[in-house]
């Protein structure tokens, strides 16, 4: 949304016409690069950010607090003349980022063939902190159960893993207790 280009193809991908296997490849490693001609006009501080929350390991990425301190949401910058990339403006600039994009929306539509799973998060370092802190106090947590523990979504990571069907269980939206 920022310059009209994901950044999982660009100047290392070599062909503008990456497969959906390696953009999924990119995705999970955090291979992204941020640099071309489509990305010349992005500030550096807008760049900073995307590349936060592009973090593949959780504890790095950044949280809504920081988001919300980030120097391009705060900056108290004057707004960009940039043209925002319209679908308009991106038919203008020909047809590579139409094909970037169709090759990003084919490689979600192959993961979601594969199916998304939930990790267990049973050794998440909250649900750690969780099981240390009732073991230490010698009581329950207002939840009463470690099930909730298993299905924080806030704690839990998706990825693409090839799983019979039965060992998939159905996600369960409820809350954690807060301690």
């Amino acid at each position: 949304m920022l310059c009209g280009q994901v950044p999982f193809q660009g100047a290392r991908s070599g062909s503008p016409h990456s497969r959906a296997a390696d953009i999924i490849n990119k995705i999970k490693e955090g291979d992204f690069v941020m640099q071309g001609e489509s990305w010349e006009h992005v500030s550096d501080e807008a760049k900073e950010l995307v590349k936060g929350l592009l973090t593949v390991d959780p504890s790095c990425r950044l949280n809504l607090s920081e988001l919300k301190e980030s120097d391009w949401l705060c900056g108290g910058r004057p707004l960009s003349s940039t043209p925002l990339m319209t679908p308009d403006v991106l038919e203008s600039s020909g047809m590579a980022t139409k094909t970037f994009v169709n090759a990003t929306f084919m490689a979600f539509k192959r993961g979601k063939r594969e199916g998304v799973f939930l990790k267990s998060v049973e050794n998440a370092p909250l649900a750690k902190r969780r099981k240390l802190k009732q073991c230490s106090t010698g009581g329950e947590t207002r939840s009463g159960s470690s099930s909730s523990t298993s299905s924080s979504s806030s704690t839990t990571t998706a990825t693409t893993t090839a799983r019979s069907p039965k060992s998939r269980a159905p996600p369960q939206n409820h809350r954690p207790a807060i301690s």
